[in-house]
């Protein structure tokens, strides 16, 4: 019974280092994960390997039939906090989902202007931005959005366009 709990152990405390050393010098990484058919060491990546160092940020402006464009407003959607929203938050969704798909339109690589505005992304971030600037401004008769990053203050980086669109009659 000795020997089997010695063997234990062993393993066991093998497999403790391999992983610690697999996590923390990346040197050793390939040398060690070619000896690990199973997968058994772990990538511990709880964070992003390049994690995100910008917002993206959904602005948009109206004007009226004056061709006077407003200042631009940034979409904000409403949320009230309530005590359970820590364990059910089906609000989350939303605003996950307002930022895919301004995050697909970001990193679209399509070079034609036109292609894009005809964009699913492109089309489903107008018809939103038409509607929350209509609860807002409701004589306005025309639309514009764009998407640009915005830094944590601690970079000291100017926010940078990365999107803009047309000028849409609503």
């Amino acid at each position: 019974m000795m020997l089997f709990e010695f063997l234990i152990i062993a393993f066991f405390s093998s497999w403790l280092i391999a992983s610690i050393l697999v996590q923390f010098m990346p040197s050793k990484e390939n040398s060690l994960r070619k000896y690990d058919p199973l997968n058994l060491l772990p990538k511990w990546s709880f964070f992003a390997p390049f994690p995100a160092t910008s917002n993206l940020v959904l602005l948009y402006r109206t004007s009226k039939s004056d061709n006077q464009f407003s200042v631009w407003c940034e979409t904000k959607l409403p949320q009230q906090r309530k005590w359970y929203n820590f364990i059910w938050n089906p609000l989350k969704r939303n605003r996950k989902a307002l930022f895919d798909i301004a995050a697909i339109l970001a990193n679209s690589k399509k070079k034609d202007h036109n292609s894009i505005m005809i964009s699913t992304p492109y089309l489903l971030l107008l018809e939103f931005l038409t509607s929350e600037s209509l609860r807002f401004h409701p004589e306005a008769s025309q639309i514009q959005f764009m998407i640009t990053s915005s830094y944590h203050e601690h970079l000291k980086k100017d926010p940078r366009l990365i999107f803009l669109s047309n000028i849409h009659r609503i």
